[in-house]
């Protein structure tokens, strides 16, 4: 007969064996999806799927470092102008896993964990094993989070760390809850809409332990702090870039304090109204006539293209298809997390600058635990005859999709 202790340990062993089994499905499924596209390399990605180099960052940070972690990283941009996690994970094999091939399939994998990141997430607002397997199928087979996985910038990643810190605060954790929240913060910066969402889960939930969770998100972040500001300076571009709307393509001399309260005094009460385009975009307005030129050209590609493009840049259309299901199993979704989809959207929309095309709340700079939650919800609204629609609109709409060139 086991012990006491045999069988917790047996239980908490369990616990993690689901969470991780379906992390490494969802991978292999996307790494395999990636693979019948012909992809095997972040530049194939951008070829592909998003013009751009940004997934390709985590690897040439990786090599950077290796090489002394001397002058620009591409471009005019510096290593610290970026998080360091995903370049770090990519260096698990010494200098051959920072060559393309090894690590791109490396950056699927990490933000793959987003599915950890949902599981341990809603177990803790009380969803059963089963019906969390469900929407692990549905989020996967979802276009938005889908494509930002096999386009693997760190943003999911981030996500997951995000649902994982939320997690921690609601089983009262706060030392996990801090640790996590700096890994959120070192993969990507847009994490900080979802810690500053968090708070008042921190306050209600951790009391005067919170200020323990801030001391230990700090102890984990100061190392990198204090070398994206000695070694190499500044550090400080996105910051600018989201909170006071600089030009992310040119370098601004100023702190980023003083950055951000110089264009808030120039805009004045402008700035009321850019919060109120953020929430427009957001929500997907047909009428606001913002584009970003660095999206996907799949626009151009009729009413499929729309509705692609609508699905990875607005947040409201994130879940694509699944949005049908709120009409049949809205109220299935506990109350906590709808709770907290509402304050990630509330601090991303009043902190995001909004004042120009760039720095406004596009879904692909949104923190990633808002977008991976809300589809979540629509997944766990769904009727079991979603997921043959859901399959048959992943297959269409966006694994034949045409390349962006």
């Amino acid at each position: 007969m086991q012990s006491r202790a045999e069988l917790r340990k047996a239980a908490r062993a369990s616990s993690w064996r689901a969470p991780l089994v379906w992390w490494l499905v969802v991978a292999a499924f996307d790494a395999t999806t990636a693979l019948l596209r012909g992809v095997t390399t972040a530049h194939l990605a951008a070829v592909q799927w998003w013009a751009s180099l940004d997934a390709e960052v985590p690897e040439r940070t990786a090599r950077w470092l290796l090489d002394g972690a001397h002058g620009l990283l591409v471009a005019g941009w510096h290593a610290s102008d970026r998080g360091p996690l995903q370049a770090i994970l990519v260096l698990w094999g010494g200098r051959w896993s920072t060559d393309p091939v090894p690590a791109y399939f490396t950056g699927i994998l990490v933000n793959a964990l987003w599915v950890v990141g949902l599981w341990w997430f809603l177990r803790a607002v009380q969803v059963d094993d089963g019906r969390i397997r469900w929407c692990v199928v549905l989020v996967a087979l979802t276009g938005s989070v889908w494509l930002n996985t096999v386009y693997p910038w760190p943003k999911v990643l981030a996500g997951a760390c995000a649902l994982g810190c939320a997690a921690a605060i609601l089983y009262r954790r706060p030392v996990l809850a801090g640790v996590l929240g700096a890994l959120a913060l070192l993969a990507h910066g847009a994490a900080l809409f979802a810690l500053v969402g968090l708070i008042p889960w921190a306050v209600t939930r951790l009391g005067r332990r919170g200020f323990l969770a801030l001391l230990v998100c700090g102890a984990v972040y100061a190392p990198w702090f204090v070398f994206s500001r000695t070694v190499d300076p500044p550090g400080d571009r996105l910051i600018k870039w989201h909170f006071a709307g600089t030009d992310i393509d040119s370098p601004d001399p100023r702190d980023a304090l003083t950055a951000i309260r110089e264009e808030y005094a120039r805009a004045g009460l402008d700035a009321v109204g850019y919060k109120v385009t953020n929430l427009r975009l957001a929500l997907g307005d047909p009428t606001l006539s913002y584009t970003q030129p660095a999206l996907p050209k799949w626009n151009a590609g009729g009413i499929l293209g729309e509705i692609r493009a609508a699905q990875i840049t607005r947040i409201l259309w994130a879940p694509g298809i699944l949005l049908l299901g709120l009409f049949f199993g809205w109220r299935k979704v506990p109350r906590t997390v709808w709770a907290m989809l509402a304050a990630w959207l509330a601090a991303y929309v009043l902190l995001e600058w909004g004042g120009n095309w760039s720095s406004i709340a596009w879904l692909h700079t949104a923190p990633m635990c808002l977008v991976v939650g809300w589809v979540a919800v629509c997944a766990l609204a769904s009727p079991r005859w979603m997921l043959p629609v859901q399959l048959v609109y992943f297959v269409g709409m966006w694994f034949l999709a045409p390349a962006v060139f």
